[in-house]
Parts: structure tokens; sequence; C-alpha cells
């Protein structure tokens, strides 16, 4: 029972109901507010993920998958000669939020004023 992890109180007197609530669901309360949950124990900051190695480019703007999708994506927006012409600032924007798969990709900016 609850009341037997109690600390024990004197026998003349009765805990309250506000006590025992104080005794036990506050520190109960307080610890699930303060432990860290197990969903937000990764923090991504820069779109790698922890443990990758220096030369790892996998999720950055220079991976080969993302390079790869831009490069099939690209030609296919702009259109061939027969059809209409789209500017390519357009269809690498439209192409980078169709391949972008992290922050650092979708963030990346592919077109220099």
């Amino acid at each position: 029972c609850a009341l037997a992890l109690l600390p024990q109180l004197p026998a003349r007197a009765q805990p309250t109901r506000s006590e025992l609530v104080r005794r036990v669901f506050v520190p109960v309360a307080a610890s699930a507010l303060l432990a860290p949950s197990a969903a937000h124990s990764r923090e991504w900051i820069s779109g790698r993920a922890d443990g990758n190695k220096a030369g790892d480019v996998s999720g950055t703007k220079k991976d080969p998958k993302f390079l790869r999708c831009l490069n099939s994506c690209l030609p296919a927006c702009m259109g061939g000669p027969s059809g209409e012409q789209k500017d390519k600032r357009e269809c690498l924007q439209a192409c980078q939020d169709e391949c972008c798969e992290t922050y650092a990709q979708c963030s990346a900016t592919l077109v220099k004023d």
C-alpha cells in the first residue's frame, strides 16, 4: 500500500488529504516532468545523425542520393526544346523541395544571387 511507503507520523496526528497529496503525488509528478523523454532524447542540430564519421556526407547537401535526385529532377522540370521552358532557379527550388530529406538539405542555398 502507498501508505506503508510514507514516513511515519506521530501517533496523535492523522495525515490529511493535502499532506498525502504532497508526499505522494508531488514527487512523482516532479520526477515525470524533470525526466528526459525517450521521444526527445536525440536532438538534430545540423541534419547529421549522431555518431557519423567526419567524412560521411549522408544527410547533407553533398549526399550522393540527394544530388542524384536533383540531377534527375532538374531536366524533367526545365522541359525539352519542344516543350515549355522553365527558369533554372524555379526548377532548382522545386526539385530541392521534392528531393530534400533533412534540414540541411532543405535549407541549403542552391542558387546564389
